[in-house]
């Protein structure tokens, strides 16, 4: 919707990885004092605050460094989250197993986020088609800044019929743009909302002290 290239756009997104590659030493060294239901829980509310962020700050103005904050926050909260998930999950797997129950672990993670996707790409779409038949509702005849507006594209061209058409195509561009970024805006609403609901599950959560992914109390 903005436009940028390739290259800015995984600038726009580096923020993210930096904020994971800075949280995960935190975590690790945090997890040997902490049961990891805490430091999950942290990375929850800490990727629900970024998403919370990113509904409010995402727009059409936004420069490529404008949503530092809020994705640093959330690839923080991503590396609160798995770090512990990994080894609370092979916790209780014998040594001679491990190698078997990490395979699994990687499929059942792969096999979740291409669901995921599929999921929220569906929803992502008819949240755009919702906004973009809302905005265009608002961009009629009856709206006279959208009339001046068309009027201005059809005077800066021919006035004949192909320029008309290039000023509606013009400005039917702006809505669909207007509504990518409302949608935008309704889906990280949802996803900081849905992540919420996982705190509970966090009370689940069982680490058997005695059994460590890499088998050091096996190997005493």
């Amino acid at each position: 919707a903005r436009g940028f290239s390739a290259m800015q756009a995984g600038l726009a997104n580096l923020p993210m990885m930096l904020g994971m590659l800075l949280a995960m030493p935190i975590v690790g060294a945090v997890y040997e004092r902490l049961s990891p239901a805490p430091t999950m829980a942290a990375g929850i509310v800490l990727f629900a605050v970024g998403a919370y962020e990113l509904s409010h700050h995402v727009s059409l103005a936004l420069g490529q460094w404008d949503l530092t904050l809020p994705l640093a926050l959330q690839g923080a909260g991503l590396a609160l989250i798995y770090v512990p998930l990994e080894t609370t999950a092979l916790s209780r797997i014998p040594r001679h197993l491990l190698a078997d129950a990490t395979g699994l672990s990687n499929v059942l993670k792969e096999t979740g986020g291409a669901i995921g996707l599929a999921v929220f790409t569906s929803v992502f779409v008819r949240h755009t088609a919702v906004a973009h038949a809302a905005v265009a509702a608002h961009v009629g005849i009856t709206n006279p800044m959208a009339t001046a507006r068309l009027a201005t594209l059809q005077a800066a061209g021919a006035s004949t019929s192909p320029a008309g058409s290039s000023a509606l195509a013009y400005l039917n561009g702006i809505v669909t743009r207007e509504a990518m970024v409302l949608a935008y805006q309704h889906f990280f609403l949802l996803v900081g909302t849905m992540i919420l609901l996982l705190l509970p599950l966090l009370l689940l959560l069982k680490l058997d002290s005695g059994a460590r992914p890499h088998g050091d109390a096996e190997a005493a």
